[in-house]
């Protein structure tokens, strides 16, 4: 395949895979200085002989001898064995790096990631989802939304979260300890519960609007009127047309509603019972009587009752968000682009007291990771750590201390780890952004 993104669809690939029971065996770039008997040990822990890929990350940038050594080793499996290979530049380097008997046994296709803007909008419906995550303004998702690549969607992010933290260091308390959240997770969980009730309604047959959850939220998130939203308009038109124009399309309409519970057996009754009791028009045409009565029905009751349930709820979050009082400290607004490093002065904005452990533990670790790159062996930068605290506590105190102090840096979205190694005796982290962190040793 040919890379146009970074981890993010990565990652994505390779957890499809799984969905899919396709074992994986993942070399990724910080294997590339592994020996050979580690790399076969990574092979074969991961079962590839039955139903298996293995995805080679950056294979412009591993050494010629390890590649052809991987190759080589494979051949000799009973099976046929896939491989997934990133390259980012010239798809041809493959004839350059293997050899040529090598190449002899590979039957060779070609793919390509999609933009990235064609996913955007399923990563911010992700992070709209997250319990503690807070509520973007209309700005900052329209951003996102519109970026074009991944590097330029976590640079807005990363700057918009500093800058967010920075402000107000009380939001600390709220989203990383989750102090005061309570009524803020209400509040999202009722928002994201109508945007999914409207989806099934919009759904339900003989409705049939074509919605995805992602696009309705960006549909949602943008407006800036009421009912200016596409998919709610288009609802309202659908449901007004000729398709609800007998008694029987209602019907069955109510029917699915009932069924994927978003009115119960009682208000459907209660429908039902409405209708019959809604006085007929006197008209010399019957079947104008009853189009004049189902109108009147769809109007009078069942509209209003749609409403009432869904629609008048499905406005931006961030208006959502606003019944409670301080809501400000929870909306997350676009800013300018930060200098990645972390500076001194935004620690000490963030851990106000400078005299505290905690703020020096901070300021000693940013020191050793600065300038790293991108993949961080963190048994390295423990011990390192150990020597500039000089302090005479346990391995195992200042363990949870290291870790506690990676935690804050993972409060910045600077870190995360990755899935604990199965024979690992280190720490392994990557700068990116999104999930929790628990560091394993």
């Amino acid at each position: 395949m040919e890379s146009t993104c970074g981890d993010i669809l990565i990652n994505s690939f390779i957890e499809e895979a799984k969905n899919n029971s396709i074992n994986i065996c993942t070399l990724r770039t910080t294997s590339k200085s592994a020996t050979k008997k580690q790399i076969i040990q990574t092979i074969n822990d991961s079962n590839i002989s039955q139903n298996g890929v293995i995805y080679i990350e950056c294979f412009e940038e591993w050494p010629t001898d390890i590649l052809c050594f991987i190759f080589e080793y494979l051949a000799d499996f009973d099976c046929h064995v896939g491989f997934v290979i990133d390259i980012s530049t010239d798809p041809r380097c493959l004839t350059q790096v293997l050899d040529a008997d090598i190449l002899q046994k590979l039957t060779v296709e070609q793919f390509f990631f999609p933009d990235f803007t064609a996913i955007s909008t399923q990563i911010l419906w992700d992070l709209t989802r997250k319990c503690n995550f807070p509520v973007m303004s209309q700005d900052l998702f329209q951003c996102l939304e519109e970026c074009r690549s991944e590097a330029a969607f976590m640079k807005v992010l990363t700057s918009s979260l500093l800058s967010f933290f920075t402000e107000n260091p009380l939001r600390v308390d709220i989203f990383i300890k989750e102090k005061e959240l309570r009524e803020f997770i209400e509040q999202k969980d009722s928002w994201i519960e109508n945007l999914e009730l409207f989806q099934i309604m919009a759904q339900a047959a003989p409705m049939s609007l074509d919605l995805a959850l992602d696009y309705l939220n960006r549909q949602v998130y943008l407006t800036t009127v009421d009912m200016e939203c596409k998919f709610v308009t288009e609802f309202y038109g659908k449901f007004k047309s000729r398709d609800f124009d007998s008694y029987e399309n209602i019907e069955e309409y109510l029917g699915n509603l009932y069924e994927r519970d978003i009115i119960s057996e009682e208000e459907l009754n209660k429908l039902k019972e409405d209708y019959l009791n809604i006085p007929t028009v006197q008209s010399i045409n019957a079947r104008d009587q009853t189009n004049s009565k189902i109108l009147k029905w769809k109007i009078t009751f069942i509209l209003p009752k749609l409403r009432i349930k869904v629609i008048n709820n499905i406005k931006p979050l961030h208006i959502h968000i606003a019944r409670i009082s301080n809501s400000e400290d929870y909306i997350l607004n676009l800013c300018q682009y930060l200098d990645n490093d972390i500076s001194t002065k935004i620690l000490q904005q963030l851990l106000p007291n400078p005299a505290s452990q905690e703020n020096s533990d901070m300021q000693i670790l940013c020191s050793l990771l600065k300038n790293r790159g991108k993949h961080i062996e963190l048994n390295s930068v423990f011990n390192e750590f150990v020597k500039a605290v000089n302090s005479k506590e346990t391995r195992k105190s200042m363990q949870s201390r290291f870790l506690h102090t990676c935690n804050c840096f993972f409060i910045l979205g600077l870190i995360k780890q990755s899935k604990k190694r199965k024979k690992a005796d280190c720490f392994f982290v990557e700068k990116n952004f999104f999930g929790r962190s628990t560091f394993y040793n």
